[in-house]
Formats: C-alpha cells, structure tokens, sequence
C-alpha cells in the first residue's frame, strides 16, 4: 500500500478553505489515499456517490484547490516505484500551463491530467523552449478562429500531435497587400503603361 506524505501547507490552506472542501478532502484522504492521483477519480467519485448530489463543478473545485499542494511536493511513482516525473520536470510543467494561459487567453489549472501530459513530452527529451514554440506557433495560427478552442493541453501535448506541431514550419499570419506597397505600385504602373500604349 502507497502512503501520502501530506504537506503541511495543505492542512494550513484546508482549514481556510471551503467547508465542502474540508469535507471532501477529509473523505479523499481516509478513503481513496491511493486513487486521489488516478486520472478518473473525480470521474469514479462522483459515480459512486451520485446518491449524494454533490454537484460536479463543486467536485472539481475542491480536487483542484487540493492537488497542486500535493504535486508540489512529490515525485509521482509508478507501481515498481520509479520516477515518473521530477521535481524539475513538474516545476517546468507548471511554468507551461502559466505560459499558455497568458499567450492564449486561457484559465487551465495546473491539474494531474495537464501536468502528466506535458511531463510525459518532457521524459522524452523535448526542452521547455520546444514546448514554448509550440504554443506559440499554434497561439498564431488558431487564436481568433474556430479553431481557438483547441489551444488547450489534451491538444497541444498529446505525443503524436506535439511532434508534428513542434516540426511544421513557423506560421505567420499573411498581411494583406497594402495600396502603398512597392508591389501593387508596380502593378498600377503597368495597367497605366498598358492603357497609354492601347
């Protein structure tokens, strides 16, 4: 059985926090110490407990007010107890997350799902700077078209998707031809040239 080294910040930040939030915390911790990290366990939680009408956005709430306390402190361990993901690498992660939502306009948290996925394209050898062009390349392409909505981190960090994304050439939006460029002066003095001589 995996035990949780809860840190002291959290019991602090828990006691200022919202009664629902104590109590949900509370039950997590008694009942679910090695679930609370699983992707699905909000998912999971609410199934069960559907009897108790306990709203999913208030879940949700509560679960992101808690975990980023946790993946401060730790090093996420696999079943053979290997390193998943570094200090260094979740710190990065963050650092990520912060950048997309300015760049992007965008309110992600630093959640298990958002964290592990770009901390999965860091494990492969892929730098912070490779994770910013990417954001910044999508972020010109996307924003401001139906396709903004995708500048989120399910989308941009996924493995397969991330490689083509990081390898596609530099995007830059085409401006276009103003009335004084040297281009539409040349062809204005053609169409001139051409009407003198007809």
């Amino acid at each position: 059985m995996k035990s949780i080294v809860i840190p002291i910040d959290f019991l602090k930040a828990l006691g200022e926090s919202k009664p629902i939030t104590r109590i949900l915390w509370i039950k997590w911790l008694a009942d679910y110490s090695e679930d609370i990290f699983k992707e699905n366990f909000i998912e999971e939680f609410q199934r069960i407990h559907i009897d108790k009408k306990i709203k999913k956005e208030i879940i949700i709430e509560a679960y992101n007010y808690g975990i980023v306390y946790f993946i401060n402190g730790i090093e996420y361990l696999n079943k053979e107890n290997k390193i998943i993901a570094s200090k260094k690498n979740l710190g990065i992660s963050k650092e990520v997350i912060n950048y997309l939502n300015v760049k992007a306009n965008t309110t992600f948290l630093p959640n298990t799902l958002n964290l592990k996925l770009i901390c999965n394209i860091l494990k492969t050898g892929y730098s912070y700077n490779d994770l910013i062009k990417v954001i910044d390349n999508k972020v010109s392409q996307w924003q401001n078209t139906p396709l903004n909505i995708y500048l989120r981190p399910i989308t941009l960090f996924t493995p397969k998707k991330f490689e083509n994304y990081l390898n596609e050439p530099k995007f830059h939006k085409s401006k276009p031809i103003s009335q004084s460029s040297g281009a539409t002066k040349l062809f204005n003095a053609t169409v001139k040239a051409k009407e003198q001589f007809n």
